[in-house]
């Protein structure tokens, strides 16, 4: 009977255990993922390694994504004799790209060359979000972006890039406020 008594403790105290390890092991991963999204990087997609700062310098790839207004965009685009271009993507489920939504809006609205020179690439943003944004962008929605996305070598969200002719990537960031305040051109 001792040992019975004993077995049972035993087996009592390590499910106790296995509990506070438990408990820890949740808590530690909501730490983690608290801290990747406010690093901007919820939602990365498999399109190279690095954050935006790490293809400046590179041209963009190829693409060819259809506008909400049902133009079709290239990087031909980006033909930089009429000045600099930005880029902004976005992803519903991130909570970094609704904070930087309303900067990317301010910035956008007074860029050089206004709406032609502005592009917003989206992937399950809200009506409103994109009303928002077609008043300042081109706006490309849904998969049509992922091609551009992989251009751009897009690995997190929301990512910003400053783009002049050919598609030559003049700066990227995770954060609007982190692009240069000139336009590159």
């Amino acid at each position: 009977m001792v040992y019975m008594v004993v077995g049972v403790v035993f087996v009592g105290v390590l499910c106790v255990l296995n509990l506070l390890l438990t408990y820890g092991v949740i808590r530690r991963l909501r730490e983690h993922a608290a801290l990747l999204s406010r690093a901007g990087t919820a939602g990365a997609t498999p399109g190279g390694a690095g954050g935006p700062d790490k293809v400046v310098g590179t041209v963009a790839g190829e693409f060819k994504a259809v506008t909400t207004e049902g133009a079709v965009i290239t990087r031909d685009r980006f033909d930089g004799a009429a000045g600099a271009y930005l880029v902004g993507f976005f992803l519903e489920s991130c909570a970094p790209c609704k904070e930087e939504l309303p900067k990317f809006l301010d910035r956008a609205a007074g860029f050089p060359g206004g709406r032609d020179h502005v592009y917003a690439i989206t992937r399950g943003v809200t009506d409103e979000a994109v009303a928002a944004l077609w008043a300042v962008a081109h706006v490309v929605t849904g998969e049509a972006g992922d091609e551009i996305g992989t251009a751009f070598a897009v690995t997190g969200y929301p990512s910003f890039f400053l783009v002049g002719e050919g598609g030559l990537v003049h700066a990227g960031a995770f954060k609007v406020e982190a692009l240069p305040a000139a336009s590159p051109v």
